[in-house]
Parts: structure tokens; sequence; C-alpha cells
């Protein structure tokens, strides 16, 4: 049974991570949901994409985060999807998505207000992708979807070793 979508849509910068470049400070056998995480230590992003000529890749617009909560048997469990679309350098994201599709991956974003947030993947569970059949020119859809155990997960005081 399908509980509750919550969306955010003023995410102006996305980076994504591999688990061995993270250290979080979050037991992985924890039954409850987590909401916030202080001091994370993240080493060197396999991509980023921002907003306002930042770093990484330029984001045509703020990106979308809609959170969809479900009951079910095993417990609850929250599907998150992201959408940005890019519009610059739209084969280089290709080719840099291309080598992550495969890979288990920790997903940081920054809204507009300059609050972090994580989404927490079940092992085997996110897909990070590409979508040009129905882009408008120049600009490229990125999506991330994932389940996990936790709401997007509220991160104070991160740090960004990179």
């Amino acid at each position: 049974m399908d509980c509750i979508e919550r969306f955010l849509r003023d995410i102006v910068e996305v980076r994504v991570y591999a688990p061995k470049e993270c250290v979080l400070p979050m037991p992985a056998n924890l039954t409850f949901p987590v909401r916030n995480l202080e001091n994370c230590i993240f080493g060197s992003p396999l991509l980023v994409l921002s907003l306002g000529g930042g770093i990484g890749y330029a984001l045509d617009a703020v990106a979308t985060l809609k959170e969809k909560i479900s009951k079910k048997a095993a417990g609850i469990i929250y599907q998150h999807d992201l959408t940005a679309t890019v519009k610059d350098a739209i084969d280089d994201v290709k080719t840099a998505i291309a080598g992550l599709e495969v890979q288990h991956l920790y997903l940081v974003y920054k809204d507009e207000s300059g609050s972090y947030g994580l989404l927490y993947a079940l092992p085997e569970t996110g897909t990070l992708s590409y979508d040009s059949t129905d882009n408008t020119e120049h600009t490229l859809t990125v999506s991330y979807s994932c389940k996990s155990n936790y709401p997007a997960v509220v991160l104070t005081r991160p740090n960004f070793i990179e």
C-alpha cells in the first residue's frame, strides 16, 4: 500500500559517489529510519551536476526529487527518484554515466538554501541513467532511482575532500 509522495524541487547540485569514497557514521544494521547524519566525509565524486556555473557539468534548471513511501511486508520502503537536465558537455555526461550504471552508488544533493541531503540506496537497487529520446535541443535528462530503508537523509556539516 502506498502511503505518501513528497517532492523536493529546488536541488541545485548533485554529486554521485562510490561507497568507498564515503565515511558515514551509521551502522549498517539499523532498523529505524535515519533522518540526520553529522560530519560525514566524502572523497572524490564520480559525477557532479550543478546549477549556476559551479563545479562539474551544468544543470539546465533545478533538479527534482520525488520520494514515495510504501508499506511492504518487510517494512517501510522509500523509493527515491531524482531527475535533472544537463545542458552542456552532453557526450561527456553520457560517457560518465555509462561507466557508473552497474555500480552501487550514493547520491548527495544540495538545495537552494545550501542544505545537503543523502540518498542511501539499498545494494543493487540504484539506477543512474539518461534519456535522450524526447529531450529538447542541447539538453539531456539524467535520472537516478533507488530504494532505501531511509527517507532522504539530511546531512549536517558534511566534509567534502576532493
